[in-house]
């Protein structure tokens, strides 16, 4: 898929097996290569569940702890950038309890937040 980071979206409605990830194991991974990356470009994004985005070059990651119902999150921020025009591998890792993220293999895990939201969707790619 190539996605300009303009108005390209891939929307899958909602169904048991892409919901409630906080409540077990999961691992989301992509190939990106952004020519911009100043801004917020989801890569996956599951509003009140999980999602897997880049924020003004930064890996992120975050994970609804009661499931895709929205409520408390758990955000994770890698230490590395993303750079623009380069094939870059990015992935999220949760255990259940907590997240790993990577680039190009490399564990990048950095700092944790959390937060809380009401929000719920369908899955989106890009």
């Amino acid at each position: 898929m190539n996605f300009d980071g303009t108005d390209d979206i891939v929307a899958i409605p909602s169904s048991p097996t892409l919901s409630n990830y906080g409540l077990k194991s999961f691992t989301l991974e992509s190939w990106v290569n952004p020519t911009n990356v100043t801004g917020v470009f989801s890569i996956f994004r599951k509003d009140g569940d999980y999602n897997l985005y880049i924020e003004n070059g930064i890996l992120k990651a975050e994970v609804f702890t009661n499931g895709g119902t929205g409520g408390p999150f758990t955000k994770k921020i890698s230490t590395s950038s993303i750079n623009t025009n380069v094939w870059t591998h990015v992935a999220a890792v949760w255990n259940g309890t907590s997240y790993k993220l990577f680039i190009n293999g490399t564990d990048v895990t950095g700092s944790s937040s959390t937060g809380t939201s009401a929000t719920t969707s369908s899955l989106y790619i890009g």
